[in-house]
């Protein structure tokens, strides 16, 4: 192969990842300003990390013995026990409120983002795991990229990669003008292909190029022009709109829209790690609290909405309600401490050991 390896771990990768967790905590806190309602852009960028990193792992493993096997255990290890272990306590509330729970099956087979995505998000479940759809994206992509990346050449692959980017939109298209479901516009694998599709074909990109370095330059002009477009789509339709899929995914003229964040964040993320180390971009995402917040950020992003719903119904609306500043500002100051404190447990009694036993995998 004709690129040179990047280094296993990329600080600046954690930093992304606490760029993303933060974006979409900060928006299901429901503030007050627009400024927030981009905020699910986030999980845009989770996807676009994950296209890059999991492609990375095939492409490097491609022709290893049991490979395939290999990565399924591996990504079993580090997704699954505590999303089960969220559904278990989920389900237990509800079974013990009496909330409803004839989807559960959706939820127990990673199929949720079809259910939400088609019912508005108003699953006959707690809305608590509504959140969870994006993981169900991501799984899909886990079980059936592989198939397909084990198999080709990296420079079909690549192929491939573009070809997904390119069809993802056309999908999203036909949803809009023929289903009309802005839903499934957002929460299905195909039309949010582009995103790990744009991270896939990146990775593919350092591992063929000479030297992978130069991707940097035409990167940066990718994310300028991504996001001169996006800033008119986004001043066209206001920042209001976009709290809502309903409202924004109706437009015809947003079809794009995800495309171009496919690419914003593709360009991003080539510019964090390939860009020079001493850049500002780099230092800033290598700094200390950026990656430990990205270390724990799936268990940030998997209890923050249920640790959202714990502060608001068991223990702000227990206390009265009071219009200071101080007042106001509390409940969300509580929301993300417990949410922290629920990821950071979790990474060190259950994530961090088993992270050590897939290491042992690989």
């Amino acid at each position: 192969m004709a690129g040179q390896p990047l280094p296993k771990y990329m600080p600046e990768l954690d930093g992304l990842r606490a760029v993303a967790v933060g974006a979409v905590m900060l928006y299901h806190l429901n503030p007050r300003s627009d400024w927030f309602s981009l905020g699910w852009t986030g999980v845009v960028l989770f996807f676009v990390l994950s296209g890059f990193l999991i492609t990375g792992i095939l492409v490097d493993s491609a022709g290893a013995p049991a490979a395939l096997a290999g990565f399924y255990a591996r990504r079993a290890l580090r997704i699954l026990p505590i999303y089960y272990l969220s559904l278990v306590v989920v389900t237990i509330w509800a079974a013990v409120h009496h909330e409803p729970l004839s989807d559960l099956r959706y939820y127990l087979t990673y199929t949720q983002n079809y259910l939400l995505g088609a019912t508005d998000f108003r699953p006959a479940f707690p809305l608590l795991l509504n959140h969870t759809w994006s993981l169900a994206v991501e799984q899909q992509f886990y079980v059936l990229w592989p198939l397909v990346a084990l198999r080709l050449r990296p420079r079909r692959l690549l192929a491939v990669a573009v070809a997904l980017l390119v069809l993802a939109t056309a999908l999203r298209a036909l949803i809009l003008f023929d289903l009309r479901s802005p839903g499934l516009i957002y929460t299905s694998l195909p039309t949010q292909m582009d995103s790990l599709a744009a991270g896939a074909a990146l990775a593919i990109l350092v591992r063929v190029v000479p030297d992978p370095r130069s991707l940097a330059r035409p990167a940066l002009g990718l994310m300028a022009a991504a996001g001169a477009v996006l800033l008119v789509l986004i001043h066209a339709d206001g920042l209001a709109a976009f709290w809502h899929m309903e409202t924004w995914g109706s437009e015809p003229l947003d079809i794009p829209f995800l495309t171009l964040l496919a690419l914003l964040f593709s360009g991003l993320l080539a510019v964090s790690v390939l860009g020079s180390p001493s850049g500002l971009l780099p230092s800033l995402l290598r700094l200390a609290l950026p990656r430990h917040l990205g270390r724990i950020s799936y268990g940030l992003y998997m209890y923050h909405f249920p640790a959202y719903f714990l502060v608001d119904r068991l223990i702000w609306g227990y206390l009265p309600q009071q219009d200071g500043r101080l007042e106001q500002l509390a409940p969300p100051a509580a929301k993300l401490l417990l949410a922290y404190l629920l990821a950071l447990a979790s990474w060190q009694l259950i994530e961090s050991p088993l992270s050590r036993l897939k290491s042992r995998l690989s």
